[in-house]
């Protein structure tokens, strides 16, 4: 019988299943020739989604334990004595390490799927589990072995401060090619790996300028908490990280208008749940008497600002002027909508696929961002 998926295990679904199938083949219990069961019967038996089942039947198919015959369904290949740890021959495989199903990373996911299968890539989305919080270091570490083990082609990763550099570091060796996307944020070595990433001191400029056109004479920029000392050393990953640079961008618009950043700028942390209120204070404190902007590091934050206006009767978009980060879907769907930096995730999205099916090793790359602006 298959092993059913265990949600407290820091795997990916997709990974699960494939494990669970591998397992039978290899133990002999599905011999070479056997039918596999189809998509529908595997998504109802681990109770998942289809396209998570052939993302499972994709990364046996690519690693040679199954092939699929057209009409007739998917089988078990012939074994060799030992399991193949390389891509079925025309075929390479891709992990993308990211929060795939949110906005931003949709797009990029999207546009880098759609590249890479032009040039006979499987794209496999491995979660978020080595940028999510929620996870231990030592699941996060546990994770990338297994990443090590898959022997993936290339691996595409979110490079914010939650990941693991220490960890990858130590394995970088092992990876035929690393690709950090949007940010890059250690302050280890990886000579070999890609970094496209968004020019975030242009963000900040961009934004800034926004907000000093609309009038606005005081700038604030709310953004995440600091990350604790011992996980900046655990992760390897820098104390100043790309919010740093956003504000630098900021203070550079605000001295080219006049203003001077000493006494007119301000930073707002937000505080993580369940203090939320906290952070509608300290923006309640800075926005009291209007004329005055904030730069939302990323655009769910705005509703704080919302929220604080709204509790002193100020007006978005007159008294309290707000720029997002990001241009996600947050922007149209809060009133008045949201001006937001869009980073250019579907162009970033595109030149990874360029440096994956190329194999090109060691390049940098930024992008420039974009300003969208809307009603606030």
């Amino acid at each position: 019988m298959l092993k059913k998926i265990d949600s407290s295990v820091p795997m990916p679904k997709y990974y699960q299943i494939s494990e669970s199938i591998k397992a039978q083949i290899v133990s002999g219990k599905l011999r070479p020739g056997d039918k596999v069961l189809s998509s529908r019967e595997l998504s109802e038996y681990f109770n998942t989604t289809q396209v998570t089942v052939l993302n499972a039947l994709r990364h046996l198919e690519t690693a040679g334990y199954i092939y699929k015959t057209q009409g007739k369904g998917v089988f078990v290949c012939e074994q060799k004595a030992a399991p193949p740890s390389v891509s079925k021959p025309g075929f390479r495989q891709a992990g993308l390490i990211m929060p795939a199903k949110e906005d931003m990373f949709q797009n990029l996911s999207d546009s880098l799927i759609a590249e890479l299968q032009k040039k006979n890539y499987y794209a496999i989305p491995l979660g978020d589990y080595l940028v999510n919080d929620e996870f231990s270091c030592e699941d996060k570490e546990l994770r990338m072995q297994k990443y090590v083990e898959d022997n993936f082609d290339s691996l595409v990763i979110e490079g914010t401060r939650h990941v693991p550099f220490r960890n990858l570091h130590r394995n970088r060796e092992k990876f035929r090619q690393l690709n950090y996307v949007i940010f890059y944020e250690t302050k280890l070595d990886f000579p070999d790996a890609n970094k496209i990433t968004c020019d975030f001191y242009k963000a900040g400029y961009l934004g800034g300028r926004h907000l000093i056109s609309s009038g606005k004479k005081r700038l604030a920029m709310l953004t995440f908490e600091p990350y604790s000392p011992a996980l900046v050393t655990r992760h390897g990953c820098v104390k100043e990280t790309f919010d740093f640079m956003i504000a630098a961008g900021i203070k550079q618009a605000m001295e080219e208008a006049g203003l001077n950043p000493k006494s007119n700028f301000s930073i707002i942390h937000d505080i993580l749940p369940p203090k939320v209120s906290t952070t509608e204070n300290n923006i309640a404190d800075f926005i009291r008497d209007g004329g005055c902007g904030i730069f939302s590091v990323a655009d769910f934050r705005a509703l704080r600002i919302y929220h604080a206006a709204k509790k002193l009767g100020l007006e978005i978009g007159k008294d309290v002027s707000v720029v997002g980060l990001f241009n996600t879907s947050w922007t149209e769907i809060i009133t008045p909508t949201l001006t937001s930096v869009s980073v250019n995730e579907e162009q970033i999205g595109k030149i990874t696929a360029q440096c994956i099916t190329e194999q090109a090793k060691g390049e940098k790359i930024t992008v420039s961002p974009e300003l969208i602006i809307r009603e606030s």
